[in-house]
């Protein structure tokens, strides 16, 4: 019960602490090689600290561990990729590059139909898993299979990555959508391989193992879709 009690309390914090950063890189004005700096560096800084929390996986592979492994990880992770987007959102059109003659009306949809999908994909996450999306705030204690992530591992990414694709287009900002194609998303997916792939098989062990060969990692594009529309344990 103290145990639970003070991990409660060490993610409490925690989250204060980004909201406080993200608040602070919201109210910043930047020279524009530092903006881009922030902006690319942020994103970069995922492949090391991905790597780093492989590493202690690798090190200590038992569930104990991957609870505090997993909130130091995404703690960095959110602070730099948040920050990255952030500050990317906000400064677009000092950087914008070719205008893209794409319709204001078209792309407010995209941008409103997936930020939608973002909630809807982390509240059933939240709700299915009994926990939260995001390990800082808590792990789930059950690996969500049913529904969109029958056919993706990860719905949320996916729509997280189209929501900002439609916000380079609603921005009609080229580097902005260079920006996501070739920095965040490769990113993201080194992330998801790389570590929280090696995470959830020590949580979860076989039946994630069985989940990851019959559901693709992003794009729902495999013919192999997992068939049972059940919370696996």
């Amino acid at each position: 019960m103290k145990s639970s009690s003070f991990s409660f309390i060490i993610r409490l914090i925690g989250l204060t602490i980004i909201l406080i950063i993200w608040k602070w890189f919201i109210d910043q004005h930047f020279e524009l090689m530092t903006e881009l700096t922030i902006i690319i560096g942020g994103v970069i800084a995922v492949v090391p600290i991905s790597f780093l929390g492989r590493l202690f996986l690798n090190k200590y592979p038992l569930v104990e561990y991957t609870h505090w492994i997993n909130m130091i990880i995404h703690f960095t992770i959110m602070i730099c990729l948040g920050g990255s987007i952030i500050r990317a959102i906000l400064t677009y059109e000092n950087w914008r590059g070719v205008i893209i003659p794409f319709p204001k009306e078209i792309s407010l949809v995209l941008v409103l139909t997936s930020g939608f999908f973002i909630m809807i994909t982390t509240l059933y996450l939240a709700l299915r898993g009994l926990g939260a999306p995001f390990a800082l705030i808590a792990n789930s204690k059950y690996l969500v299979s049913d529904w969109l992530y029958a056919r993706t591992r990860n719905p949320m990414v996916l729509a997280i990555i189209l929501f900002l694709l439609s916000l380079g287009l609603f921005f009609q900002s080229t580097w902005f959508i260079i920006w996501v194609l070739t920095l965040v998303l490769p990113a993201w997916i080194f992330f998801l391989k790389y570590y929280e792939e090696k995470e959830l098989e020590i949580r979860f062990g076989n039946t994630y193992r069985e989940y990851k060969a019959h559901t693709p990692i992003l794009l729902p594009i495999n013919t192999k879709i997992q068939k049972s529309r059940r919370k696996i344990r």
